[in-house]
């Protein structure tokens, strides 16, 4: 990173918010800061961008978040240093420069300036913006509050390193790949290409991104054909076969389907296999778990680590606002091997079947030949988007997510009982009960019998 003497963000990028969200920032420093201090190292993996003047100017396309970051981190070391060994001073020679922001441009230039006053004479972080260079009008720019919040992040988590032997394993430690565009226009449509079309990245893109290194490091080193074709599928026929269940006005929203079906697939896991007891197994991520899911923070741990299983499956299915921060995710062991293994399993099986199951839907109410009514349909969409992709319910539909169940639990072989016959046998069974979350597990381990039976 030393080679790279400025790193200027093009004026079509978005502010620096990372700094101003915790979830991502406290997990990620931590991550920095381990890297410098052991021999672990730093993974960045790619960062996209347009190298000028022989590779000393990087304009970034896809990376402006983890540079910045690393940016100040850098500045905060070298300005900790210098106060620890003032004979010995080192400098900051990158210059980070946006691009038509001026407050930002400005305020990254003058803490660069003043890099020998980020803290006092006993090793204090300064308050920034009370020094005489910071101008008040800074203090409600983006990009500034994020650039102070990650220091201030930084200092909180520092502890007792040694600022001089972190700044001296910097570049050393640090891992990245530059992919160079080699295009000049980086105003234009490279960038929104590259850039989730010039809006923040969503909810489901940074799911898929942590989902493709967790692949990575769980099955890289014994399980390559894991790792390829999940990376194939996952941006192929998977979300092809999202896509082709979406009408033209839900098309624009398709990463919001893509979560939804995710969530159900990893949900339904942990229900059929009982396991929720074990999606939290550290006592020491108990308190930060329960503070960022709402949970009052027992004394008795095993009381909240029930109560921790028990919000994050109710939140991940619930019908608004579903989904987990990857700051909680980073502490679970929710996708863990098994997991990942059926929802790919479930992805293949749910787009191979896709046909049979959209042919149960009913026509109309009169129609009875080889067609099913499980629900009061609608006529607009599709079977697989009723049961996987919608949203509009209020509450949580148990009977349909068991009935989703029983499309995965098909057997994959060939069997007597055909896909009709099966989803008709097993709407019988749901529509006779009153499943809700106490039994839904027993319900589906049902379904998984009825499936080893017709196997055997």
């Amino acid at each position: 990173m030393n080679d790279l003497k400025k790193i200027v963000i093009p004026s079509l990028q978005r502010d620096y918010v990372q700094g101003n969200q915790h979830d991502k920032i406290e997990p990620f420093i931590e991550y920095l800061l381990d890297g410098l201090n052991s021999d672990k190292g730093i993974d960045l993996n790619y960062i996209y961008g347009i190298e000028n003047d022989e590779g000393k100017t990087f304009y970034p396309i896809d990376g402006q978040q983890r540079l910045t970051t690393l940016w100040l981190l850098r500045m905060y070391l070298t300005s900790k240093a210098n106060i620890n060994n003032p004979t010995d001073k080192k400098v900051l020679e990158q210059k980070l420069i946006y691009q038509t922001r001026e407050y930002a441009h400005d305020f990254c230039m003058e803490m660069s300036e003043h890099i020998n006053e980020l803290f006092t004479s006993q090793c204090k972080l300064v308050k920034i913006e009370e020094q005489n260079w910071f101008i008040d009008a800074w203090r409600h720019d983006t990009t500034v509050r994020g650039c102070i919040s990650t220091l201030e992040t930084i200092d909180r988590k520092f502890g007792n390193n040694n600022a001089v032997k972190m700044l001296e394993n910097f570049d050393s430690n640090l891992h990245y790949t530059i992919e160079s565009l080699n295009d000049n226009d980086v105003n234009g449509d490279i960038y929104i290409k590259m850039n989730g079309r010039g809006v923040p990245l969503t909810e489901y893109e940074n799911l898929k991104s942590w989902l493709d290194k967790k692949v990575e490091d769980l099955f890289g080193k014994d399980n390559s054909c894991f790792v390829s074709n999940w990376r194939i599928c996952v941006d192929n026929k998977w979300t092809d076969m999202v896509w082709e269940n979406l009408d033209e006005s839900q098309k624009s929203l398709i990463d919001n389907y893509q979560l939804r079906l995710l969530y159900t697939l990893i949900f339904l896991y942990w229900r059929n296999k009982n396991l929720a007891g074990s999606i939290e197994d550290s006592d020491s991520n108990l308190e930060n778990l329960s503070i960022s899911l709402g949970i009052e923070y027992y004394d008795n741990k095993d009381i909240l680590k029930e109560e921790i299983a028990d919000k994050i499956l109710h939140k991940i299915i619930k019908r608004e606002n579903f989904g987990l921060s990857l700051y909680v995710l980073d502490r679970l062991p929710l996708f863990n091997k098994d997991a990942l293994k059926f929802i790919a399993a479930s992805y293949d099986k749910l787009y191979s079947r896709l046909v049979e199951l959209n042919d149960l839907k009913i026509e109309n109410e009169n129609e009875v030949d080889r067609k099913l009514y499980f629900w009061k349909a609608n006529k607009e969409t599709t079977l697989f988007f009723q049961m996987f992709l919608d949203e509009t319910l209020e509450s949580i539909p148990y009977g349909k997510l068991t009935l989703c169940y029983s499309v995965v639990a098909y057997p994959t072989k060939k069997i007597s009982e055909d896909f009709y016959e099966w989803m008709y046998r097993m709407r019988n069974l749901i529509i006779n009960q009153d499943i809700h979350n106490g039994n839904i597990n027993s319900v589906m381990e049902s379904i998984d019998k009825m499936s080893d039976y017709l196997s055997q």
